[in-house]
């Protein structure tokens, strides 16, 4: 398979701009969850919620650790390839070593896989 990297150092400018820009919004998102709390604070703020409708708090609260988690994969993905968009190996499938096409990358910044091998790898996990 071929390693040439055919992303243009424009394209490269354009998709650190588009990791940064995500985020910043994960970050948002991440604050308005917590409605301007620290994670401790809200964590005790929940804590100290009467016990009443305690099933139904647990419940939302799974959901909430769910989405934080994924907020958090999601996060550190990006902050990787933060560091790796102006690396040669950046755009380049971890897998089979081929260019990832701009307009994945452009859906997916942070990718690190070609389409195909990110279908296997997936139905693998």
């Amino acid at each position: 398979m071929s390693s040439t990297n055919p992303l243009s150092q424009d394209q490269r400018v354009v998709l650190f701009h588009l990791l940064e820009s995500r985020l910043a919004e994960l970050k948002q998102e991440r604050l308005s969850q917590l409605h301007g709390l620290t994670q401790v604070e809200s964590a005790r703020e929940v804590l100290s919620d009467d016990a009443d409708d305690a099933s139904q708090r647990a419940s939302a609260h799974e959901v909430e650790a769910i989405i934080t988690e994924m907020e958090n994969t999601e996060s550190s993905e990006i902050a990787n390839a933060l560091g790796r968009v102006l690396e040669a190996e950046y755009g380049i499938c971890v897998d089979c070593q081929s260019p990832i096409p701009y307009e994945r990358l452009l859906l997916e910044p942070q990718a690190q896989r070609c389409t195909i091998c990110q279908t296997t790898f997936e139905g693998k996990h």
